[in-house]
């Protein structure tokens, strides 16, 4: 473990050794990262801080956010309880007495965590290397508006993560040590709806070790059956295009998420509605008129909604009750392996433009086989929680060399996760998630080469 900063690049060492020379123009444009969907839909949550319990959460939010310090008492969790409601059969007749036949209530929890989350920066205090960055007005030294940006998109990202897999990356580490599990409900087009991935219990496994910013590849009973779903409803990886999002597929969404999960809706300026959160590939396509299958009449233009839907970042349209929100920073699933041993790999857009998805071209050639899905979700009311157990603090410092070489660092206690209650003894059925699925498409062909 290094006991000091290590020492940052010049110009040089970065290949931009002309940025030295002193006739060139001061003002450094900054790179363009792509822009996230979560700026809105999330309300904050009030906590009891005698016993530790969510107090009362917001309606109308997607978003569930815990920001506080308990009054300086923070506890390693949180336990959210869920009422369910009474469902056995009524007693019938005279002769049915209703003695001896009381139903319990019944119950599910949630257990709400966090972890530390960080991240070190460098540059030059003084000497040459100093006076190089100075002549940029000091911008080089800029750490701080830089790492906030950095956690911005950091935490976008982990949103996309905890949507997949239940939980943050960051929760699985050391001291929390969660398992992660693929979402419960997922939807995938040309599947009968009473086919879809049955979930199982069993925490996934890491098959192979992603290097960042590749993601892990992960292995178990449910990732295999999400396998053999996409793997058919891709025609054995022969005709992908089947599994494109069509009109008849989104509706079968809607019907899907109304009747099977029941999912509820939420209400956002007296409209009722469900968010289909949607890749830019397959958003591109769909409204593309010149495609079988895409919007059409259907379509609801943004035009004809109300003010306060429009305000939705990436706000598209609405199709019956999906209000679809494009999603430029979305996800790729890759399906690796064979029947009987299928490997799911996520891939995520990481800060700074550092692409961990697939993006190359579906293949189903032997020997160069590519089985890439793009991630969409449908999200209802409470679909996510965010505990921030400590806010992001970024000036904390680090100097060696007597400060010519010098560090900033960066840090959040936080945790994000899906809601997904169960019981103390965890079954393939004993879980309560109905807030949120997982819609996996073909990435799309949007060129038509000829």
């Amino acid at each position: 473990m290094a006991t000091v900063p290590t020492t940052p690049r010049t110009f040089t060492q970065q290949g931009v050794n002309g940025l030295t020379a002193k006739a060139y123009n001061k003002r450094l444009n900054e790179e363009s990262v792509l822009g996230s969907v979560w700026d809105k839909l999330q309300g904050m949550v009030t906590v009891d801080a005698l016993n530790k319990n969510l107090d009362s959460i917001p309606e109308n939010i997607i978003f569930m956010k815990i920001e506080t310090k308990l009054q300086g008492e923070i506890p390693n969790s949180i336990q959210l309880g869920m009422e369910r409601p009474y469902n056995e059969a009524p007693r019938l007749g005279s002769a049915e007495a209703m003695l001896g036949q009381e139903e319990n209530r019944r119950w599910k929890e949630l257990t709400v965590y966090y972890n530390e989350i960080k991240k070190s920066f460098k540059f030059f205090g003084w000497g040459i290397n100093a006076n190089d960055q100075d002549f940029y007005g000091k911008v080089m030294k800029k750490v701080s508006p830089g790492a906030i940006k950095y956690f911005a998109e950091l935490r976008d990202q982990r949103i996309h993560e905890a949507l997949i897999l239940t939980k943050e990356k960051a929760l699985t580490k050391t001291p929390v040590s969660a398992s992660q599990q693929f979402n419960p409900n997922i939807f995938i087009p040309n599947t009968d709806l009473g086919n879809m991935p049955s979930y199982d219990a069993d925490a996934t496994t890491v098959s192979g070790a992603g290097t960042y910013p590749f993601s892990d590849s992960m292995i178990g009973d449910y990732p295999e059956d999400i396998g053999d779903r996409l793997y058919a409803a891709t025609n054995s990886g022969a005709n992908p295009a089947y599994a494109y999002l069509n009109v008849e597929s989104l509706l079968a969404l809607d019907y899907h998420c109304a009747q099977t999960l029941k999912m509820p809706t939420i209400n956002i300026g007296g409209t009722n509605c469900r968010i289909l959160v949607l890749p830019s590939s397959q958003a591109t396509r769909l409204c593309n008129p010149a495609n079988t299958g895409s919007l059409g009449a259907l379509w609801q233009e943004v035009a004809n909604l109300n003010t306060e839907i429009q305000s939705l970042p990436g706000i598209m349209g609405k199709v019956r009750e999906l209000l679809i929100v494009e999603n430029q920073r979305f996800p790729t699933i890759t399906l690796g392996g064979s029947d009987g041993s299928w490997t799911l790999q996520p891939g995520y857009m990481y800060p700074g433009n550092n692409d961990g998805r697939n993006s190359t071209t579906w293949s189903n050639t032997s020997g160069d086989l590519n089985y890439v899905f793009d991630v969409g979700y449908v999200l209802g009311p409470n679909a996510m929680v965010e505990w921030v157990a400590n806010p992001l603090q970024y000036n904390l410092k680090e100097t060696t060399e007597y400060g010519q070489i010098q560090g900033q660092g960066a840090y959040t206690n936080a945790g994000i996760q899906l809601c997904v209650y169960d019981e103390d003894t965890e079954t393939d059925t004993s879980y309560y998630q109905n807030s949120s699925c997982l819609v996996l498409m073909t990435k799309p062909q949007l060129v038509t080469v000829t």
